[in-house]
């Protein structure tokens, strides 16, 4: 379950009357906290939001964004597939290259079965 954040330190990117806002003229460049419901709001009306995230990179808002809490969620979703049971089987080329020579000789080329538990 994601974490809803209740605030965030945003811009306004838009310009020209914001009656959202009490119809202050925009944009609004220097970054304030708002709470998510009015961004919302602002968004849905096709204001152009940015969040300001604690590293100092924009996020442009979206409907599909302005809830979650940006920039934490971005490293979990650079995940590796899983690999299947036949690709285990095998070890990869380049594991069996680094294993050639490990024991014995430098000129051995005897494999070592990692994957396979030893009696």
């Amino acid at each position: 379950m994601r974490k809803v954040v209740k605030r965030k330190k945003i811009t306004i990117a838009t310009s020209g009357k914001l009656s959202l806002k009490g119809g202050i003229r925009g944009p609004v460049e220097i970054p304030y906290m708002e709470t998510v419901d009015n961004i919302g709001k602002m968004i849905i009306a096709g204001y152009k939001i940015y969040e300001h995230l604690s590293d100092g990179t924009k996020v442009q808002l979206t409907v599909q964004n302005f809830k979650r809490e940006n920039g934490k969620n971005d490293m979990q979703t650079k995940l590796e597939p899983v690999k299947s049971a036949e690709e285990l089987k095998e070890p990869p080329s380049k594991l069996r290259q680094q294993l050639n020579g490990v024991q014995g000789n430098p000129g051995t080329t005897e494999q070592i079965d990692i994957f396979t538990p030893r009696k």
